[in-house]
């Protein structure tokens, strides 16, 4: 009787073959998972902003966000925040700090573009503070200001109106930290309570226009 096999040679070819194709496939499709769970985790975030700023309207019985206790009121915003959020870690007023033994953001980002990255470190300027730095439970970080706030660099001559100005890591200080992939400014509290990207221009690459295309985009990172 006759019988049928591969050949060593056969096997090693077959072999060759299913490497080549995982080589190819594999970073993509880990890549795929990463923006999707990146994409997932800004949503989550959105998502309890919006439902507590809803609350919060409501609690304080207020249809302009202008007339709530939050208008420019930095404990006012300290007890909306952590009423809103497991917050893990209070990393003060500012992204960055090379003194502190523990930090909220990275010390530096970069582009998808692949460009220089963008320095957070800028004590000279006062630049790159919020009137509150810090982490949640879940890893995300965040840094949130009310508009021109004493203490805050965020927002000035800026004369868009909104009442919170937030920006997020959705996993903190640890890679990739790129604009777009895991860092997204910025999130627009609007008076009347919605959340805007008042900065997005479709399908533009800059760093304050992301969260824009998420938002647009049904929450698919296709960029």
């Amino acid at each position: 009787m006759k019988k049928f096999g591969f050949t060593l040679t056969e096997v090693m070819i077959t072999v060759g073959i299913i490497g080549v194709i995982a080589a190819l496939t594999i970073p993509n499709l880990v890549a795929n998972y990463q923006k999707n769970l990146f994409a997932t985790s800004l949503h989550r975030v959105y998502n309890d902003l919006d439902s507590a700023i809803q609350k919060y309207m409501a609690d304080q019985h207020v249809d302009d966000l202008r007339e709530s206790d939050m208008y420019n009121n930095s404990e006012a915003l300290r007890r909306f925040i952590t009423s809103t959020f497991d917050v893990a870690m209070d990393c003060g007023t500012r992204y960055y700090n090379p003194d502190a033994s523990k930090n909220c953001f990275a010390p530096n980002y970069g582009y998808i573009e692949g460009f220089e990255r963008a320095n957070l470190i800028d004590f000279e300027h006062n630049a790159n503070t919020c009137n509150m730095v810090f982490m949640t439970t879940s890893g995300a970080s965040l840094c949130v200001d009310t508009k021109k706030q004493e203490g805050s660099s965020y927002g000035k001559g800026d004369s868009t109106e909104y009442l919170l100005g937030v920006e997020i890591d959705v996993n903190g200080p640890q890679g990739p930290n790129i604009f777009g992939r895991d860092l997204f400014m910025t999130m627009h509290v609007q008076f009347d309570g919605t959340i805007k990207d008042e900065t997005f221009v479709s399908d533009e690459d800059t760093p304050g226009n992301f969260f824009g295309r998420l938002l647009n985009n049904n929450w698919k990172m296709n960029y």
